[in-house]
Order: C-alpha cells, then sequence, then structure tokens
C-alpha cells in the first residue's frame, strides 16, 4: 500500500521514542485505538489530542491537528485576530 502522507500523530510519537504500546499505556487508550489513529481510521478526539502534546511533548501537535481538521481554515489569520482582540 502506498502512502502519500505522513501521520504526524505517529511521527510525534516517533519522536518522543514511544512504541505505540507504551503510549497508549500514557494515553488510557488500546494500541489498536492509538493504530487506528495512527492510520486515519478515525478522528483523533481533542483530549486525546491534548494528552498526546503533553505526553509526547509535541508543542506542535495542536495546531497540526487543527490544520488537519480544519482544511481551508487561515490559522494564521484566526491567530492575529485573535491576539487583536477583534
Amino acid at each position: 500500500m502506498r502512502r502519500d502522507f505522513i501521520n504526524f500523530y505517529q511521527v510525534a510519537r516517533n519522536n518522543a521514542g514511544l512504541t505505540q504500546e507504551h503510549a497508549s499505556e500514557l494515553l488510557h487508550i488500546s494500541i489498536r485505538t492509538l493504530s487506528d489513529y495512527e492510520n486515519n481510521k478515525y478522528k483523533v478526539p481533542d483530549e486525546i489530542v491534548v494528552a498526546m502534546t503533553e505526553k509526547y511533548n509535541a508543542s506542535w501537535l495542536p495546531l497540526m491537528h487543527l490544520k488537519n481538521i480544519s482544511p481551508g481554515v487561515n490559522l494564521e489569520e484566526l491567530c492575529l485576530k485573535e491576539l487583536s482582540g477583534s
């Protein structure tokens, strides 16, 4: 099977040096569930992304998650609006 993309949840876990088994224990989910997230079978819930961010020490992960679930949204513009109070 050809892969045209890199799953950033898996990249974050690998960068943290964690196996799926260890990561699933830290996240309180099954190995199968983590595998399904990493193979794009299911959308990763926001609360799991928060836990991944903390456990994987991946501060960039929430931004990538938002970009993935909100295609077409200009996140830079959205952030600037938030910072300016508009």
